[in-house]
């Protein structure tokens, strides 16, 4: 499946790779886009147990988006 693959492949990145990712994703914003998100149906997902994104960035994307459908995974 999909989810295994997944969980392989990242199980099997070494966490030098991932330490060296990680500045990466905390200077990511992509806020400029939400002008033109906020024209369009959108689904956020966020998962509880996400070691990257966490829950708080899906519920304040989703309050930024008027035609948002927020969803949050539980045990995931």
């Amino acid at each position: 499946s999909l989810v295994r693959f997944t969980a392989e492949m990242n199980a099997a990145t070494p966490i030098g790779v991932v330490a060296a990712f990680l500045p990466l994703f905390a200077g990511n914003d992509q806020r400029a886009a939400l002008p033109v998100l906020r024209r369009v149906p959108a689904l956020v997902v966020a998962a509880e147990q996400d070691r990257l994104t966490p829950v708080e960035h899906g519920r304040d994307l989703a309050e930024e988006l008027p035609n948002a459908e927020y969803v949050e995974v539980a045990d995931a």
